[in-house]
């Protein structure tokens, strides 16, 4: 072929060169080569790339684009967080169909692509799910996993006798049924993180009796159960409304400020609130480098409890409101998020998955400016609505039966129907 014309077709799945001489076809595969000796004018080398034989990476084709990132997909799967993921690859401890994997940005296709991590057997290794490796197994709060045995040979860097490749089971990966949306009662004392070195409480924890249950009910005991995390953030010292879930998008979606979602909180105070003070707390101040200001601010019957609502999102954001305005806060609750409120029966630490309706009111901004309104105004929203709901089957009631009693009208209609 040295000397001929050569047209390349540079795709996903395959790379074909073609030949204008006469020259016999040969198709090379990666399982084997053969020889087609047939008289033609144009001949063809193909190379063909099995689906699965190897990982895709970003920037490769625009396929790959769609695929997800491994580190995304293995924190998705329970792994370790997506930057202890990310640590994994660059230190070689990740393979895909048995290829050591370090680039960062490597995308797969988890209905296909097997993918392994390489963990110490014989010493204690934290993961994001709180449970240790020991021995060989991985214990986790949804109970205790087997490892898969390192082959001789396998690869990785940092890779040891002790070692051992575990087989995560990516084909999970946002599964139809496999997202969960919670909204939690949050107590004071929790943090909203994924681990803390230091020991405290962890919000995700409040959601262990349903991973219990979980664990229960799952067949497969190969899957590993949902990494949860927070939505957002509400401080150590904070407490009431907080989402928990596995869909990074969604979660994404509800704390960008494009989204327009705001957030309520019931503020108490040390003392009474003054009229200068109410204004201060109104007009806004310096969080982070960023002027805010509250887009509403009432008193809740008790100049001591405040109804504050923003839509910055800053960290500390009303702490740091209230104190600018010479105020002292003794407590601090969110009560909703979006178009979604904290249920009134919702006890402090319970949680409650989300129903679609409510996973999708949450971030509807026409929901969230009815539920936003003050506590008069939806007072008086609800009592209008009422009266129209009154009007409406009266309307309905032909003229010469409105003088009857609603018992007669009753049999009627079910008399009717």
């Amino acid at each position: 072929m040295m000397g001929s014309t050569l047209r390349l077709l540079a795709g996903r799945h395959r790379l074909v060169a073609v030949n204008l001489a006469t020259t016999p076809v040969i198709a090379l595969h990666p399982r084997g080569y053969q020889l087609h000796n047939k008289k033609s004018y144009r001949a063809c080398t193909e190379i063909l790339a099995v689906k699965g034989d190897r990982p895709s990476t970003s920037g490769r084709s625009v396929a790959a684009e769609s695929r997800p990132r491994l580190a995304k997909v293995l924190a998705a799967c329970g792994v370790a967080s997506r930057r202890a993921c990310e640590e994994l690859i660059a230190e070689g401890r990740v393979r895909v169909n048995g290829r050591v994997v370090s680039e960062q940005g490597t995308t797969i296709d988890p209905s296909v692509d097997q993918v392994d991590v390489l963990q110490q057997s014989t010493t204690t290794l934290s993961t994001a799910s709180g449970g240790p490796v020991v021995g060989g197994f991985r214990t986790t709060a949804t109970g205790t996993e087997t490892q898969q045995q390192q082959k001789p040979g396998g690869g990785g860097k940092g890779s040891s006798p002790s070692a051992v490749w575990r087989r995560i089971r990516v084909s999970f990966f946002q599964e139809a049924g496999s997202l969960y949306y919670f909204a939690v009662n949050k107590p004071k004392g929790y943090i909203c993180s994924s681990a803390d070195v230091n020991g405290r409480k962890l919000a995700v924890e409040l959601l262990s009796p349903w991973l219990a249950q979980w664990r229960k009910a799952n067949t497969d005991k190969n899957r590993q159960p949902p990494r949860f995390f927070t939505v957002g953030r509400l401080d150590v010292g904070s407490s009431g409304l907080l989402f928990i879930t596995n869909d990074g998008q969604w979660a994404n979606r509800v704390i960008h400020p494009s989204s327009g979602v705001t957030k309520e909180y019931v503020v108490g105070l040390d003392k009474d609130a003054s009229r200068p003070q109410l204004r201060a707390l109104a007009a806004g101040t310096e969080v982070a480098g960023t002027f805010v200001s509250p887009l509403e601010v009432e008193v809740l019957g008790d100049p001591r409890r405040l109804r504050v609502v923003v839509g910055e999102g800053k960290k500390h954001e009303v702490r740091e409101l209230v104190k600018a305005a010479g105020l002292e806060l003794v407590s601090l609750k969110r009560v909703r998020i979006g178009g979604f409120r904290l249920p009134r029966d919702l006890g402090v630490g319970g949680y409650r998955e989300l129903k679609p309706s409510e996973i999708r009111a949450i971030t509807d901004l026409a929901v969230q400016e009815a539920a936003s309104a003050s506590g008069e105004t939806r007072q008086a929203i609800q009592r209008q609505a009422e009266a129209q709901r009154a009007a409406a089957a009266a309307a309905a009631v032909p003229r010469a039966l409105r003088g009857m009693g609603e018992e007669v009208l009753e049999r009627l209609r079910k008399a009717r129907e």
